[in-house]
């Protein structure tokens, strides 16, 4: 069984994702800028979550070089 790509909107069936999405973009215009920027907004609030998880790493690692810096001064 191939895989079809459905319009959301009208149902319309097409075997690519080219296809479906060139269909909605001229098919459904007046909706296809509302979805872009909803996958664009959606994009942007993974990236920031993927950055706050690296910004934690990265303070831990500030913080366990701090102490140890200071554990050798201590020396």
């Amino acid at each position: 069984m191939t895989k079809v790509y459905v319009c959301p909107f009208c149902g319309v069936e097409k075997p690519k994702k080219d296809q479906i999405d060139f269909h909605i973009k001229y098919g459904h215009s007046e909706v296809y800028y509302l979805m872009k920027e909803d996958v664009e907004i959606q994009n942007l609030e993974e990236k920031l979550n993927e950055l706050c998880k690296q910004k934690k790493v990265l303070e831990k690692e500030i913080d366990l070089m701090k102490s140890i810096l200071e554990k050798k001064k201590e020396n």
